[in-house]
């Protein structure tokens, strides 16, 4: 299986236009979050959006490390 390169795009925030610098990719698999809120630039993100976020991240780490794979 061939590993795509993760690349450094440029977008703008689809709520405000403000520029945005991003990867094409998720870096920790996470791709649903990626699509929902990748466009999203930190200042226009709700408080329960990035709590979203936020306990996605904890949970897909956690079941990494409880896999063993965080070695």
């Amino acid at each position: 299986m061939m590993i795509k390169k993760i690349q450094i795009v440029t977008t703008q925030c689809k709520r405000c236009g403000k520029s945005l610098v991003k990867t094409n990719r998720s870096l920790y698999g996470m791709e649903e979050l990626k699509v929902k809120f990748g466009d999203i630039c930190s200042d226009c993100m709700s408080n329960e959006e990035l709590g979203e976020i936020l306990r996605a991240q904890g949970t897909g780490l956690l079941g990494h490390l409880r896999s063993g794979r965080g070695r």
